[in-house]
């Protein structure tokens, strides 16, 4: 993960806001089925809009990363398979976004099927870049020793190996 903000990976810093945003739209088309109250059809409509956009504004900078994985790799396999579900994660949005627009104050059945799909997706996507995130870390941390605390004590310690820590 090259793009960073005050040493932090930018990615995982900004995809929160369209990830929540989608996830809280599928809430609202729930609650609007269980109270009927238009105003939470209307407002799944306009944070499905927002979140759209957001993912697509993150997928720019996802890629960014992703193409600065090395080649041939099962982070680079991990990543592809990530990117390309956040990308079903958006369009499954953006047609049921698509869909409301002629009556944002109701739900009918095909994008409230869209939504459930999507947030589905969302969190598989969510575990495959977890895991990304583990992996890339992973080639970062130092490896450690396990060794004693003392002398007489049975209880190891982690402690980095002596030139360990690598740069990338």
């Amino acid at each position: 993960m090259n793009r960073k903000l005050s040493g932090h990976p930018l990615q995982p810093l900004i995809v929160i806001f369209p990830m929540g945003l989608l996830m809280t739209s599928l809430i609202f088309d729930v609650m609007y089925l269980i109270t009927e109250n238009t105003h939470w059809a209307g407002m799944s409509f306009w944070v499905i809009a927002i979140g759209v956009v957001g993912a697509v504004l993150v997928a720019l900078f996802s890629l960014l990363d992703w193409l600065a994985l090395p080649p041939l790799t099962q982070m680079k396999a991990v990543g592809m398979w990530h990117g390309l579900g956040c990308a079903a994660v958006a369009l499954l949005f953006g047609t049921s976004w698509i869909l409301r627009r002629e009556m944002p104050n109701s739900l009918d059945a095909v994008p409230f099927i869209l939504s459930c799909v999507g947030v589905c997706l969302a969190l598989t996507t969510a575990f495959l870049g977890g895991e990304l995130a583990d992996q890339t870390n992973a080639r970062r941390l130092p490896r450690v020793v396990p060794v004693p605390v003392s002398p007489t004590d049975d209880t190891l310690v982690a402690r980095p190996k002596r030139g360990a820590i690598r740069e990338y």
